[in-house]
């Protein structure tokens, strides 16, 4: 279990909500507190205060989140506390973002998706940027003797520089605050933090903490479980 920061959640309202879903309304709804649940898209829990926010990973394929655990009070072992799963969210876009839930509607932009993927040769300095100076992975780059960005990439003498923009409440500023991460999680500012989503697309349930005055004392959403049947070759189950 890793400790990634603290979320501000000055409001008392948690929305967890993957970025592509906030559209069509969502930010008014998010801003003027009059929202729970969006159909399976978003969710507004009532919390305590500010989060400690922890993740969990698994080897499959690399290193990849499988819980996200936000802390209302002191860390505890889940798997020794009772808990109820209040719902399944929906992810289109494999992320998940964790936000205040009035400072994400009052501030968000539409702002599309800047693919911006540039690299960097670790010795020489060179650059090569996706679609300027390759259109794809596969396609040999000329100047680099014919290899491709793939061949390139696996020697390791390249590395992905990280995203040059500005990292806002909008969908391109969601993406980017957690995508040239190692651990592949982020942040946007105090009150907005965004992270992979395990296997990617699908619904995952959203667990509840309480302790004996009835308070939410952790709030979790479970990406990848431990199952000994799941096959990881199987693009079926990809």
């Amino acid at each position: 279990m890793k400790h990634f920061g603290t979320l501000r959640l000055p409001s008392g309202e948690l929305a967890l909500v993957d970025p592509c879903f906030i559209k069509n309304g969502v930010p008014e709804e998010l801003a003027s507190g009059g929202i729970e649940q969006h159909e399976e898209k978003v969710m507004v829990i009532k919390v305590p205060g500010d989060a400690e926010v922890f993740i969990d990973e698994k080897e499959a394929h690399g290193m990849r989140i499988s819980t996200v655990m936000l802390y209302f009070e002191d860390q505890f072992d889940l798997e020794k506390k009772n808990h109820e799963i209040i719902g399944f969210l929906a992810v289109d876009s494999a992320q998940m973002s964790y936000c205040d839930a009035r400072h994400l509607g009052e501030n968000w932009i539409d702002k599309h998706y800047d693919d911006q993927r540039i690299y960097r040769h670790k010795n020489t300095g060179r650059t090569l940027q996706y679609m300027k100076d390759f259109p794809n992975y596969a396609v040999p780059i000329a100047p680099e003797g014919g290899k491709t960005m793939n061949d390139l990439l696996e020697s390791r003498e390249w590395e992905k520089l990280p995203y040059s923009g500005t990292l806002d409440a909008s969908y391109n500023g969601l993406c980017h605050c957690h995508d040239d991460k190692e651990s592949d999680i982020g942040s946007v500012n105090d009150h907005i933090i965004v992270s992979g989503t395990g296997w990617g697309d699908g619904a995952y349930p959203v667990q509840i903490y309480r302790n004996d005055e009835n308070q939410i004392t952790c709030v979790s959403i479970t990406f990848m479980e431990d199952d000994p049947e799941f096959d990881m070759e199987d693009p079926e189950d990809i």
